[in-house]
This record gives structure tokens, sequence and C-alpha cells, in this order.
């Protein structure tokens, strides 16, 4: 009998009391755990675990040092292939950062950027530039970026492709069809059917500004004030709220695998979904003075990871209980302990 992920939930050790963790990524190919926030003093802060350690419940979260001096808002993990670093962080006054290996972190080239930065994410580039596996799209106040491509590769300076007044804070992609990202405070999405190179802004029928938005299993889900609604393309029209959302609002949410859907957000709240986001199940994890802010999936393990306040890390993974098989009468096992029984009264 087993217990899904994402439904049983367990407090870790706080990585850094007292301080913000906005974001959180497995990068499967270094087995690592990035965790990254603004910082004691708003210059950053970046913390891995291994992989093992935290599935075990056994984590040991170790300091990093930043490249940049200004608060970390967003990280991504994507399958860049080659020598190419997998993983990006995104922050304040446009500082963008790679690592190949999670430990060692350089800033990318972004002189044709300016705004503070809030996600990041990896997905599909333009089929005309044949990029592989995809390429990294940022998203910030006002501004979209994506890394600038030469020789079919992703490079380490990053090009401005579409301004538009808003606070874009959540960006996903629909694979090889389309991307779209959600501003914090309006009811306006921006989508890209062209690999991330050309946007499009939509008013659209969201009841309230967006919060955070994702996709999975065929469908957007986005959450606003209050609110989950969902679209099957993520466009303009056809936003529809879903039927028992989320008790709270929601700062975050994930397709994990199949139906299933894991949200958190404001007083320590988590919720999932087990029919692809319609039903939504709200839990209390007992820190009510904590907002969760990112979560984080490792496929392999079936692990599950949210992060906020306080350093507050909590742990989800499929619970598996062995019951042990009920004797009959005439079972075997029985009737051999009766017999050592007889035995020992024979004399």
């Amino acid at each position: 009998m087993a217990t899904q992920s994402g439904i049983v939930w367990v407090s870790q050790s706080a990585a850094t009391p007292g301080n913000t963790l906005n974001g959180v990524t497995y990068d499967p190919e270094n087995d690592l755990w990035v965790f990254v926030g603004p910082g004691g003093g708003g210059t950053g802060e970046i913390l891995t675990v291994p992989g093992q350690e935290m599935f075990e419940g056994t984590p040991t979260f170790t300091a990093r040092t930043s490249a940049g001096s200004t608060a970390i808002n967003g990280i991504a993990y994507g399958p860049i292939g080659g020598s190419l670093a997998p993983l990006r962080a995104v922050g304040d006054g446009a500082e963008i950062q790679r690592s190949i290996d999670g430990i060692i972190w350089s800033l990318d080239t972004t002189a044709a950027l300016s705004a503070d930065f809030f996600a990041v994410h990896f997905g599909p580039g333009p089929a005309t530039l044949n990029l592989g596996e995809g390429f990294f799209v940022a998203v910030g106040n006002s501004e979209i970026a994506t890394q600038t491509p030469l020789f079919g590769l992703p490079t380490d300076t990053w090009q401005l492709v579409a301004t538009e007044a808003g606070v874009w804070q959540s960006v996903v992609d629909m694979p090889d069809v389309r991307w779209v990202t959600v501003a914090g405070n309006a009811a306006i999405t921006k989508v890209s059917v062209d690999g991330g190179i050309t946007w499009a802004p939509f008013v659209t029928d969201l009841s309230q500004r967006g919060r955070t938005i994702g996709f999975g299993n065929r469908r957007f889900l986005c959450a606003v004030n209050g609110d989950v609604e969902s679209n099957p393309t993520g466009e303009n029209s056809n936003w529809s709220a879903v039927t028992t959302p989320p008790s709270t609002s929601v700062n975050a949410l994930r397709h994990i695998e199949g139906s299933k859907w894991v949200a958190c957000g404001v007083d320590g709240d988590v919720s999932y979904s087990l029919d692809n986001g319609d039903i939504w199940v709200t839990q209390d994890l007992g820190v009510s003075t904590d907002d969760f802010f990112a979560i984080g999936y490792d496929h392999t393990r079936d692990l599950v990871v949210i992060c906020g306040e306080n350093g507050r890390v909590f742990t989800s993974t499929s619970v598996v209980v062995v019951e042990s098989p009920s004797l009959q009468p005439n079972d075997d096992h029985e009737g051999q302990a009766l017999g050592r029984l007889a035995e020992q009264f024979k004399s």
C-alpha cells in the first residue's frame, strides 16, 4: 500500500533560519538540490544539498558563493547538453548566474538587460535555430530575455526579446508549441509561439492578476489571488476557475506527473490535486507564520521539495507500507509452528 508524494510532508532542519528561500531546483546531472534566495543582506544566497541526503531526510545545507551582489529570485535546471551549464539563477539588477556543478557560479553577460528578474525556465527554442534540447528564458520587471544563440548553441550572453509593462514573475513552456508568462500586477499573459523569440500580450479573461503559472498533462494552470484557473492553450480566452481551488492563496504550483499537481502558498499551507488540477486538498503544515514560495521535484526518487520563509524546507515522497500476511488455519507456516510446538511435549 503506498501514499503518493505531495500528500504526506516532513519538515527538514531549517536551511537558513531567518532568511527566505525564493527558489529551488533539482539537478539530476549532479544529483544535487539547489536553493536560492535574497540572503541576509540582500546580496544573494545559494545552498546545495546532495540528492540522496534530501531523500533520506538528513540534508546538509552547504552555502555556495554567489557570483553576483544582488538578491536571487529564481533558479532552473535544463538538460542543455555537452559542456554547457545546466543551472541558471536570476535576480535583481539583471544579474543572471550559471553553474556547471551547482558549486561554482559565474555571471552571464546581460548588458542588454536592466530589469530585476524573477523567474527562469528551460524549454524548446526556435525550431529554425536547431538548439537541440532548448534554451533558458527569463522574465522580470517589464522585460523578457533569452540566451543568445550562436552556431546552433545557446550562449552565456542574453538578449532582450520583449518589453511590456508588467511584473512578469512566472514563465513556463508547452513543449514544442508555445511559451507563456504571467504578470503579477494585472490579468495579462504574454505568449510566444515561435520558441520564445517574439511575444504577444493578451489581456486575458483571468479573473485577477496572476501569481504563478504551470503546464502539465495538456493544460495550463494559473494561480490568481485566492483561486486557480485553467486553460488548454494559455492564451487570452478560455481561462476558467477550477472546481475546488486551494483554500489559501498560492505562490507556486507545479505539475508532478500524470494527473498530480502540488501547490504551496501563504500561511504555511500546501495543496495537492490528483485529478489534473480540478479539485484541490489543502493542508496546514503547522508553520502558519511563514509562506512558501517554490517547488522542486526529483522524478527518479519521486521526491517533492518546497521552501520559503525562515529557511523552511519540507519534503514529500511515496510512502510504502508493507502489511504482514495473515495466516489461515491451514497455512503451511502455522502447521509448521504447531508441529514444532508438539515436538516440545514429546517425552
